[in-house]
């Protein structure tokens, strides 16, 4: 009897230690025995029924995106069980860890980021309301990337490198070549489409506000927005965190445009790419990589993002899709029916630009007096780009045609000269001591 108790506990220690030895004792007597918790009972006991079994992915609205390179798959898994967001959120949410997949192609730029601090690029992707309309999927459209940004500073070029178009004018009107002066308005006729004199391309307002990118273009809310040129939809959503298209080093880094049309135009401009941004929208009217014509609707006038009300912020990018490639709108757009445009610049005795010189736009009169129109502000030092070739620092966008005088104040002596403006033609000019 003590041998049988003792071979019981012998038994139970080894159960306790390991319980699946239990059912390989017993099956050579042809007894079938399931222990729970065991791997076997386990998967016997999960359901069979093809209607009620555990689908082999997760749903994409659930999937916890891929880990960024660098960074472990925990931290990826550990995202994806964040705390509940607040209403709203969650689409925000999506686009930053979808953008985080792919880093962007190193910069180029004379301003270079961290990697961390990656800008936008072409395989931006849909919305989860405005899928792609082509068959490429999600996998594909991230594994695209942007050609290399031209470094900005390679197109300022010495003055000895070609022609000095600006100078060579001498206040009287020039050729521009084709694409410059060709794209069309964002708002119909009828509607206000130019933008504010107040606060011109590469200017702060006097020190208001940030230097802008773009210019400004105030109709009501709602007012439909138009493509300036035919094209590809690269982005229609919002600017989010992760991916914006907005400043990524200044006051408000986060949804600057708000809600936002970038498109990439047909038209280059010495072999580069030209974009066109659409900020500050209400609503988007296209999908990624749609196409569109000259004209179409593309948007409606909102104030998302930063914003003191309802206007267009419109901004051309040349040769990279980036916040710091931009170029004056003033000189891409056609001027208004019967309007002209000056373009000039401010430099030193060795013909070099001077930043920051504030530039008076003056009306003459049959007798030679002069009016005050109109004020810029030369280009600063960096972060906004002449056109390649040009090298103005000051342009003043849909002029009525006369003779003008463009006065500039650098050291505190003036500097003058007189502009005849021809409709449609660009007018320029050079203001060197």
């Amino acid at each position: 009897m003590s041998l049988v108790l003792v071979a019981l506990l012998a038994v139970a220690v080894l159960l306790l230690q390991d319980p699946g030895r239990l059912p390989r004792l017993l099956d050579p007597l042809g007894i079938r025995l399931r222990v729970a918790g065991t791997p076997t009972a386990m998967a016997q006991s999960r359901p069979t029924d093809p209607g009620t079994s555990a689908p082999s992915k997760a749903p994409s609205s659930l999937r916890t995106p891929a880990a960024r390179p660098g960074t472990s798959p925990s931290a990826s898994s550990a995202a994806g069980r964040s705390a509940p967001q607040r209403p709203g959120s969650a689409q925000r949410r999506s686009h930053a860890a979808s953008a985080e997949v792919t880093p962007a192609p190193l910069r180029t730029s004379r301003s270079a980021r961290p990697a961390t601090a990656t800008r936008s690029t072409d395989a931006t992707l849909a919305t989860e309301t405005q899928p792609a309309r082509d068959s490429r999927s999600a996998q594909d459209t991230e594994s695209e990337a942007l050609p290399p940004i031209r470094d900005p500073e390679a197109t300022r070029l010495p003055a000895a490198a070609r022609p000095d178009q600006l100078a060579r004018a001498a206040g009287r009107p020039f050729a521009l070549d084709p694409p410059l002066l060709t794209f069309g308005r964002a708002a119909a006729d009828g509607l206000e489409q130019r933008g504010s004199a107040f606060y011109p391309y590469g200017t702060t307002a006097a020190g208001q506000y940030l230097l802008h990118h773009g210019i400004d273009i105030s109709n009501p809310l709602g007012t439909p927005i138009l493509a300036v040129a035919g094209g590809e939809v690269i982005y229609a959503g919002e600017d989010v965190a992760m991916q914006a298209y907005g400043p990524a080093d200044e006051p408000y880094p986060k949804g600057f445009y708000g809600r936002l049309v970038l498109l990439r135009h047909d038209p280059t401009l010495d072999d580069a790419a030209i974009y066109s941004l659409y900020g500050h929208l209400s609503q988007t009217a296209v999908v990624q990589r749609q196409r569109v014509a000259a004209g179409q609707p593309i948007g409606y006038v909102g104030s998302a993002g930063i914003a003191l009300g309802p206007h267009l912020h419109l901004e051309f990018r040349v040769s990279g899709n980036d916040y710091l490639a931009t170029v004056n709108p003033d000189l891409m757009l056609r001027p208004l029916a019967g309007l002209g445009v000056i373009v000039g610049r401010v430099a030193d005795p060795a013909g070099r630009p001077l930043h920051g010189i504030d530039v008076g736009l003056y009306a003459l009169d049959a007798a030679g007096g002069e009016r005050w129109l109109r004020q810029t502000t030369t280009y600063p030092a960096e972060r906004i780009n002449p056109i390649p070739g040009l090298g103005e620092n000051f342009v003043f966008g849909d002029v009525e045609p006369g003779r003008y005088v463009v006065a500039a104040t650098p050291g505190g002596g003036r500097l003058d000269a007189e502009v005849r403006v021809e409709a449609g033609r660009a007018s320029g000019i050079l203001l060197k001591r």
